[in-house]
């Protein structure tokens, strides 16, 4: 399996304006793409200034403020979810391994692929079925194809070393800071969808991250990758983290603007259900994001029910069915049986 990446070869770099450049071609050439932004104003982060404000009840000790529980941030101004077994990381819960649900309520307890048990019962993803959700589903409709715009910032503050350690206390209150004052500046982006930082590193703090998009399925999504591209530095120039000068700006971090960068995603697009995303491929054409629906479906699944997973489609739907399903060229017919793909393959019973 050939994975295939976006990559352009241009480098545009602006200087006392808030202008970006147009959005990037896609093309197949094997050059480093990057797109500069810069802005005049020079924002602000600080959790060591006396002009903070201590927001949620908390106190000021010596310009550092002392947050409640269920309280975090700079200012303490960010409430932290009750995540049984995982924690905040400022848009949703992350769970510890073998647990799932909204507040990583749920136990895997025995459930395969992705399911977790909520009362002695397996609830299964989209794909699968059957008690311990072993069993393919026989068909399953693509809405969303998941992909990736790479934004790097810089945050005026120093670099605390254990930010290099993603299990520190340091570098997780950090990322639930970062989630939240950034899930703001992406909000009128209409096909957010999540943020995943990629690498934090020294230079004041330089954050590296992906803004996670869910477009709508389509043979050809260079259109709609392109729009929301452009939709992107749109709300990057329009945000106050970013034009606001620190000593206004009183809570949250401070950016420094002039060393923004927004690129495509050097990570192959994705593609997903309502509750299940994994790895799927694109195929790139000069100028284009044309994407390719038989690696979709088998990037959907576990790697060994991937040679039982096929794939019906035009241009605007998706239908990733199994080697089961009725009608499928060269699909398993048990007559009068019943069809059931396990990770094994099909079998009548």
């Amino acid at each position: 399996m050939k994975t295939l990446f976006f990559h352009t070869g241009h480098e545009t770099t602006t200087t006392n304006s808030t202008n970006i450049s147009a959005a990037p071609s896609i093309t197949a050439s094997p050059t480093t793409m990057s797109t500069m932004v810069t802005n005049q104003a020079t924002p602000t982060y600080s959790t060591t200034t006396t002009s903070v404000i201590c927001e949620s009840g908390s106190i000021n000790e010596n310009g550092t403020c002392v947050c409640p529980d269920t309280f975090y941030g700079p200012s303490c101004l960010y409430k932290e979810r009750p995540c049984k077994n995982g924690s905040d990381d400022g848009i949703q819960c992350v769970c510890d391994e073998g647990f799932y649900g909204p507040l990583c309520e749920y136990p895997a307890e025995g459930c395969l692929n992705g399911g977790y048990s909520n009362d002695s019962k397996c609830i299964c993803t989209d794909f699968f079925t059957g008690t311990s959700c072993e069993l393919l589903i026989d068909i399953v409709p693509v809405d969303k194809i998941e992909a990736r715009i790479n934004v790097v910032v810089k945050i005026d503050e120093d670099f605390n070393a254990k930010l290099l350690n993603n299990k520190s206390a340091v570098y997780r209150i950090f990322v639930r800071v970062f989630k939240t004052v950034m899930l703001e500046v992406y909000k009128n982006v209409t096909v957010f969808k999540d943020i995943d930082i990629n690498d934090i590193s020294n230079g004041s703090i330089v954050v590296n991250h992906s803004v996670i998009i869910a477009l709508n399925y389509s043979l050809d999504l260079t259109q709609a990758y392109n729009d929301t591209f452009n939709q992107l530095q749109e709300a990057m120039n329009n945000a106050p983290q970013f034009r606001i000068p620190c000593n206004k700006f009183r809570s949250g971090m401070c950016f420094n603007s002039s060393f923004t960068k927004i690129s495509a995603s050097d990570v192959p697009i994705k593609s997903g259900g309502a509750t299940r995303i994994a790895p799927a491929f694109v195929q790139l054409a000069t100028n284009s994001v044309i994407v390719n629906p038989a690696e979709i479906c088998r990037g959907l699944v576990p790697k060994s029910y991937t040679n039982y997973i096929h794939n019906i489609s035009d241009h605007w739907s998706l239908f990733c069915v199994s080697s089961c399903y009725p009608g499928l060229l060269n699909g398993v017919n048990c007559h009068y049986g019943t069809c059931l793909v396990t990770n094994a393959g099909p079998e009548c019973r």
